[in-house]
């Protein structure tokens, strides 16, 4: 950082990454050189072979060139390991060193044509001994084409490191970027302007384009300087938590990580000493030779230290805590979930799951197992399902399903996972693509279990669905006019469309788009998901049908038996789909009041306060422990991205060494990382300077600056003044995770299920941890909330209490699987020798963390 600047022009790398794309080669030509210095120069040639002389000036300028190169190459890993990742004034000579490479290896081009061309001539008369090392013909062959492979994988990394659009201020040059990058990825409807005039007319890529141009346009990024700063990143989220816990304790934090008391300052040196000896020693060991435990212990019911998600650090200090203890200790005293609650979450988290068809169902498995349990499964229903349909539709004379094998493949681990009888599950749309409109797969099945109709709609499964994802930008919902009662109805709070008649008639009326002088915002690609979404199911007529009683479409009439007259209405998905489910729940409680959502997992920033208000009636979201989607919002990126640059700014070790250590599993110290003050060096303040005194929206290189793009302007920074409020929808249920201590191992990793506020989790931000992206996954979800279902069950029996009706649905998904997932033990949600804190104390609901925690510059990513 920043990146390489040569032949004027800015290139896809820095010059701290030039040392890793140096090895290879440089190693190439140090070996080369070895073994030509060896055969040429120490055994020497023959005498008299002058047929062989174009032989050896091949291979002699090819030496003298492979050990320029070789030279070079290692002066410029020398050179490219200097300084920090800011410190870009150590690495001055880099490009320098590149234009003499660069020329050596153009001589060495010419050569090695000359080569090319000797070797493809009739071979030359040498009388030379057979046993002689000696052999210009077969050098010359062996040195020519490995010549030519290396030169090719040069010429490669340069390919890949060309910057095609090097400006990275201008909005211009990103929207270049996204379409070369969504044409790739042959994304259809990210190339599609959508319908609508003016600004609504822009396709998804100019969209995702202003975005990228407003998060990352102000710093000068290579690609793995975000890598670097975000575990750098990290790193530093860490030292903060810790340092939350330490103040709890009443102790002080050293730059090792470690506690330091009153009269205790050599404990650092001691534990120093500890780690040079080899022996294991954590912190908690100083912590229990210096007698810290004799300690008071802080009031666990104030919620001292301003952690929503409790560290792991706090049960190792204090082993004499309970999981519980130490969770509350941190994050205060929750309203914890009501058993009929966590059921019902429990219950519906596998329509969720089952959303995803069978690529995730079998990903969820042992790889064998999984496509066993798939193909041969329900009497191998996979197989004769279909047929069976097929032949009753085929004897009736009635619609003929397609037998298309991903379809049928889809349909098996939806009936899998749920459980449900091949009957009720009504209708499922499994393309994307529905008369040129994008709409989000689903299914519509009857949950006899609980009466209700279940819309379960997937998630985030594909590249066009990432895309859906990164439009964070504030759409405006549409206005039912005078129709809208405020905050008397809050099902009317939110309208995706607005119908010219009643949604209970035959013929499926159609939808209008929204107003864009509503007055409620969410997030803009969900929620022209969710309306599309609405008007296929309104296309559809099932949903209305079955509710309404009256005939089914021909698709779904052989499924039918059931009457749902009086039934409820359940929406429900995953990530994307819950953030879909949220608002398509909104809107059809204008219809059908008895609608509820579960939303698994959604984004962050998914709805405005006044929409996420109105959802607490209808809309219940869930997220795990460190999930990193409920965190992700516009404003908790930006939180991010600034501790990105401010660790970076800290950071004092160089980047490829930070890399390698990192993979190799070292676990860095505050103290090895970072300086005590940022910046660490002129080069880092200049940055930080330029980066502060960047506005919001980047400058364009068109050069207009008249009123128009003013406006365009001011238009852009107000939609995303609104997103950076936006919230997740409802009432918020979160999987606190519940620590014991490490030397107990994984055991005693545990959830409780507690009520929050949804703007702590956002405020909260996103906690860089190897386990954000693997709390996000559907199947760990489902079984966090079984087995948590399962043990307040077992609590109720052990206390004497009535268990409740057993899981009509069946046995809960993913047990005794044997998942080779790697984190499986870590997803045990209750220990199975300790389940009495799993359910939580009756606590009183506590007081939110506005006060204790401080979003300030030195606090961000708490």
């Amino acid at each position: 950082m920043p990146a390489l600047r040569m032949l004027k022009r800015r290139w896809s790398t820095a010059t701290d990454d030039v040392p890793v794309l140096a090895f290879f080669p440089t190693l190439f030509h140090g070996v080369w050189t070895t073994a030509l210095g060896v055969g040429w120069i120490v055994l020497g040639r023959p005498d008299g072979c002058t047929e062989g002389a174009g032989y050896s000036f091949v291979i002699a300028g090819l030496f003298f060139c492979f050990l320029a190169s070789f030279l070079l190459g290692c002066w410029l890993i020398y050179e490219g390991l200097k300084g920090s990742i800011f410190e870009t004034h150590l690495r001055w000579r880099v490009p320098y060193i590149l234009y003499a490479l660069h020329a050596v290896l153009a001589i060495e081009i010419c050569i090695n044509c000359y080569g090319s061309y000797l070797i493809h001539q009739p071979l030359p008369y040498c009388p030379t001994d057979p046993t002689t090392l000696w052999q210009p013909q077969g050098e010359g062959l062996v040195v020519v084409w490995t010549t030519w492979a290396i030169v090719a994988i040069i010429l490669l990394m340069v390919i890949s490191t060309y910057n095609m659009f090097p400006n990275y201020k201008d909005q211009k040059s990103w929207e270049k970027r996204c379409w070369c990058l969504t044409a790739v990825c042959c994304c259809k409807w990210s190339l599609s302007p959508r319908q609508g005039k003016g600004d609504k007319k822009r396709p998804p890529y100019a969209r995702l384009a202003e975005l990228f141009a407003q998060l990352f346009g102000a710093m000068d990024w290579a690609p793995s300087d975000l890598m670097a700063a975000f575990l750098l990143a990290g790193a530093l989220q860490n030292a903060r938590r810790r340092a939350a816990v330490y103040a709890a304790l009443g102790f002080e934090a050293s730059g090792n990580g470690l506690p330091v008391a009153d009269g205790a300052a050599d404990q650092a040196e001691r534990a120093g000493r500890m780690k040079k000896r080899g022996s294991s020693f954590s912190s908690a060991d100083v912590m229990l030779q210096d007698c810290f435990l004799d300690r008071p212990s802080p009031d666990v019911e104030s919620g001292v230290a301003p952690l929503l998600t409790p560290s792991g650090l706090l049960a190792e200090l204090r082993p004499d805590l309970t999981p519980e203890d130490a969770a509350k200790m941190q994050s205060g005293a929750r309203e914890a979930v009501s058993d009929e609650d966590l059921d019902e979450a429990a219950h519906f988290s596998k329509f969720a799951f089952a959303a995803y068809g069978y690529m995730l169902y079998v990903w969820s498995k042992p790889l064998q197992k999984g496509w066993c349990m798939l193909c041969c499964g329900r009497r191998c229903g996979c197989l004769t399902g279909p047929l069976r349909s097929y032949q009753a539709a085929f004897s009736a004379g009635q619609w003929l399903p397609e037998l298309k094998l991903t379809n049928n493949m889809n349909r098996e681990a939806i009936l899998q996972i749920t459980g449900l009888p091949e009957e009720d599950v009504l209708f499922v749309r499994f393309e994307a693509d529905v008369s040129g409109r994008p709409c989000l797969p689903y299914f519509i099945a009857l949950d006899r279990a609980t009466q209700s109709l279940v819309v379960c709609i997937r998630g985030t499964l594909s590249l066009d669905d990432c895309l859906t994802d990164a439009m964070v930008g504030a759409g405006h919902r549409g206005g039912g006019g005078a129709r809208e009662q405020g905050a008397q109805q809050p099902s009317r709070a939110f309208t995706a469309g607005v119908f010219d008649r009643s949604f209970r008639q035959h013929t499926p009326p159609p939808v209008q788009l929204a107003s864009w002088r509503a007055q409620g915002t969410a997030h803009w690609g969900i929620l022209e998901a969710a309306k599309d979404l609405v008007a296929d199911l309104a296309s559809e007529g099932v949903l209305a049908a079955l509710l309404e009683g009256r005939p089914l479409p021909r698709n779904v009439a052989l499924r039918a038996s059931a009457d749902c007259r009086g039934w409820g209405v359940v929406v429900t998905g995953h990530s994307l789909g819950a953030g879909a489910a949220a608002l398509v729940a909104l809107y059809l409680r204008n219809f059908f009041p008895d609608t509820r959502a579960w939303a698994f997992s959604p984004p962050g920033g998914l709805v405005d306060t006044a929409l996420a208000s109105a959802a607490t009636a209808c809309v219940t979201s869930v997220a795990v422990g460190k999930d990193w989607v409920p965190r992700l919002s516009l404003a908790s990126f930006e939180r991010l991205r600034d501790d990105m640059i401010v660790a970076a700014a800290r950071c004092r070790v160089p980047k490829a060494l930070l890399l390698a250590r990192t993979l190799c599993g070292h676990r860095w110290t505050e103290a090895e990382l970072f300086a005590p003050h940022a910046p660490r060096s002129a080069d880092a303040a200049a940055a930080l300077s330029a980066f502060r005194n960047t506005g919001d929206v980047p400058p364009s290189s068109d050069g207009d600056c008249g009123e128009r793009n003013g406006v365009a302007s001011r238009r852009q920074a107000d939609r995303y003044a609104m997103a950076r409020h936006f919230r997740p929808p409802g009432r918020l249920m979160f999987l606190r995770p519940a620590k014991g201590s490490r030397w107990e191992g994984a055991a005693r990793r545990g959830f409780e299920a507690v009520w929050i506020d949804a703007e702590e989790l956002v405020a909260e931000g996103m906690l860089v941890s190897p386990k954000m992206m693997a709390d996000h996954m559907p199947d760990r979800l489902c079984k966090v909330l079984q087995r948590l279902s399962r043990a307040r069950k077992r609590q109720r029996v052990s206390e004497g209490g009535a268990a409740g009706p057993e899981d009509p649905m069946g046995p809960d998904f993913g047990d005794g699987d044997g998942d080779s997932d790697a984190s499986s033990e870590e997803v045990a949600a209750v220990p199975e020798d300790n389940t009495a804190w799993a359910s939580g104390s009756a606590a009183t609901s506590a007081p939110g963390l506005s006060g204790v925690v401080e979003r300030g510059p030195g606090n961000k990513g708490l």
